[in-house]
């Protein structure tokens, strides 16, 4: 029997909570690094509604139908905010070029408040594809890491590097660019 969950923004009082089990999964994955290492990082994970407070982002957790918190994403609407190293692993796709071969039904959007729409895998959360309202409709960007094949794809260029970290510089010759294609060329 499937149990039945809800997804929601997290409530005021669900914050703390929250952030321990950001705490706990971070702290035992393997290879990653300890507080000691980045106890900004770790400072973030407890505190997680103090990063939304002021910034373009949002949290949305999966809620039992009991009220038991199963877990949930940080939606961050600018990477700035974040500090990600900034390699994205997208390609824009046409829509209309662009199938889903099976798993379609799993498959959950959700509209972030900049009218930005996120399609989620309802099953085990990961980020799937996303496209604004301000860019061409007929075009959708898609996360290369869920197709089970290789991607006949290669990068023409690294965007949003304003919004890395400092310490992700590309080693390569590619083009640069502060944030997308039309933003200010860094090299």
């Amino acid at each position: 029997m499937q149990s039945k969950y809800t997804i929601r923004e997290i409530l005021p009082d669900e914050f703390d909570r929250f952030g321990q089990s950001l705490l706990g999964a971070y702290s035992q994955l393997e290879g990653f690094p300890g507080r000691e290492e980045h106890p900004d990082y770790y400072h973030l994970l407890t505190n997680i509604r103090g990063f939304t407070e002021d910034r373009d982002s949002q949290v949305l957790v999966a809620v039992s139908s009991t009220k038991n918190l199963l877990g949930g994403v940080v939606c961050i609407g600018d990477m700035a905010d974040y500090g990600a190293g900034g390699s994205a692993t997208l390609a824009e796709a046409r829509r209309d070029w662009f199938r889903w071969l099976c798993g379609e039904e799993m498959l959950k959007n959700y509209t972030a408040a900049n009218g930005t729409v996120r399609t989620f895998c309802n099953n085990c959360g990961s980020s799937l594809m996303f496209f604004s309202p301000g860019e061409d409709a007929d075009l959708v960007e898609i996360a290369l890491g869920c197709f089970d094949d290789d991607v006949p794809i290669k990068p023409d260029a690294h965007i949003f590097l304003g919004s890395g970290a400092k310490w992700a510089v590309p080693e390569d010759d590619l083009p640069r660019y502060e944030a997308g294609r039309d933003s200010a060329r860094i090299r």
